[in-house]
């Protein structure tokens, strides 16, 4: 984070960044999320975890402009040479944490939002359990799933990868 941070001070107009997308999520991005990315970042590019050949980590660009921005357009790599615009975000909408990872998802935010008008909590409908993974073991856990094909109309699979630990 101190390297966004003198960026912000030097600079006088872009910045941009490629790191992992840990800060979006994470409690230790609460701060920089609040005095940075909600006034300044205009769009994030999220790459995936092929990124580098030596780590395994989901990485993200994350463009800033010192003139900020009322709105954030997340972009999402389809390939080496092809984006397309995932959500386009206003920035008024977001509320403290600020946690945008899932709106990477396409239809997740609008699942979110269901789940969040439900009374109930996930817990009360089925047996949730909660798994720590690294970013090697979910993608290995994604193929399996996908491996499994779909479910059939009696199975319903919920993964929680974090973002809907608060609802179960």
């Amino acid at each position: 984070m101190v390297f966004f941070e003198l960026a912000f001070r030097l600079s006088k107009g872009i910045i941009c960044y490629i790191t992992p997308d840990k800060w979006l999520s994470k409690s230790f991005g609460i701060v920089f999320r609040r005095e940075a990315m909600i006034p300044y970042m205009t769009q994030i590019v999220r790459l995936g975890s092929d990124v580098f050949d030596e780590a395994c980590v989901d990485a993200i660009i994350s463009i800033y402009h010192k003139k900020g921005s009322k709105e954030l357009s997340i972009v999402k790599a389809i390939s080496h040479d092809e984006y397309r615009l995932a959500n386009a975000i206003e920035k008024a909408d977001l509320k403290e944490p600020y946690c945008i990872d899932e709106y990477f998802q396409g239809e997740l935010p609008a699942i979110i939002e269901q789940i969040e008008r439900n009374v109930h909590r996930l817990g009360e409908y089925a047996k949730c359990e909660y798994a720590s993974a690294s970013p090697a073991d979910a993608y290995r856990l994604k193929q399996i799933m996908i491996s499994n094909g779909d479910p059939t109309e009696r199975q319903l699979k919920i993964i929680n990868t974090g973002l809907i630990s608060k609802y179960t």
